[in-house]
Parts: C-alpha cells; sequence; structure tokens
C-alpha cells in the first residue's frame, strides 16, 4: 500500500480527513491508523476511497491499494 500517494490525493483533493472519515463510516482516529498503515483498509472503504477521490484509473488503484 502506498500511504504516501494515498495522503498526497487526499491533500490534492481537499478533503479534510475528518469529512473522509465520515465517508467512509469510521471515526477520524480509525482513519488516522489506516493512513498509518497501523489498520488495513477493507474492499468497501477502498472503494469508496476511490469514488471520493475520484482514482479511476485500475493502475493507479493497484498502486495505491496493492
Amino acid at each position: 500500500m502506498d500511504l504516501d500517494r494515498l495522503n498526497v490525493l487526499i491533500v490534492e483533493m481537499g478533503i479534510t480527513k475528518v469529512a473522509l472519515a465520515k465517508h467512509l463510516g469510521i471515526t477520524p482516529q480509525g482513519l488516522y491508523l489506516k493512513l498509518k498503515g497501523t489498520n488495513d483498509f477493507t474492499r468497501r472503504e477502498v472503494s469508496i476511497l476511490c469514488d471520493v477521490l475520484r482514482i479511476t484509473d485500475l493502475k493507479e488503484k493497484e498502486a495505491i491499494f496493492f
């Protein structure tokens, strides 16, 4: 998982981590742990992240999440 790239995309999209956590249905603390690499994102969360961050390219999805 490329957490650095994911964090860059979050900043580029101008979405706060609190708002992103709400989209994912988790707490901001839960999101923080996932962005640190302590916990993994679920498939559902990855799908939501791709929608919110407008990640449509399959190669980019694979590079970031797998």
